[in-house]
Formats: structure tokens, sequence, C-alpha cells
């Protein structure tokens, strides 16, 4: 079974803004590495979820500066369907 070998994020837990998502990546492991984000165009998306900012955990995943560190870094983003078919 295809897995990761760490998760991150479930200490910033609907907090996961621009500045934790880069913090998190600078410091990734070797190997396969999650992201726990729950990200959505509109804050208050279940009432699970208070204190939840949906919003910035989108602009986190969409933010310029993240997407040139990943690139920087040669960081791969993939899908777990590509951890089976290699």
């Amino acid at each position: 079974m295809a897995h990761n070998d760490a998760l991150f994020g479930l200490s910033t837990s609907g907090r996961m803004d621009e500045a934790a998502l880069l913090s998190i990546l600078r410091g990734l492991p070797a190997g396969v590495s999650e992201l726990y984000l729950h990200p959505a165009t509109r804050e208050r998306f279940s009432p699970a979820m208070p204190g939840y900012t949906h919003t910035a955990e989108l602009a986190a995943l969409t933010s310029p500066q993240v997407r040139a560190y990943l690139e920087r870094a040669g960081i791969e983003r993939l899908a777990y369907g590509r951890l089976v078919s290699g």
C-alpha cells in the first residue's frame, strides 16, 4: 500500500497561512510528505470547524511565494495515485 512518510499541518489545523506553510516546506525531510489543509473559498465552511481560516489556507496553497519556493527547492507535488503508479 502506498503511503506518505510524514504528515505536516495537524498542529496548525485550520491556521495554515502562507507563513506557516512556508515554514513547514523549509523543513521537509526527504521522502513523501502529506500536508494537512482544509482550503475553501469561504469561511464558516462547516459548524464542526470553528475558527478555521479556510480562505487563508487556499491563499497559501495558491501563493506565488509558495510556488516559487517549491520550484527553487525542487519539491515535487503529486497525488497519491502517482505513488502507486511510480
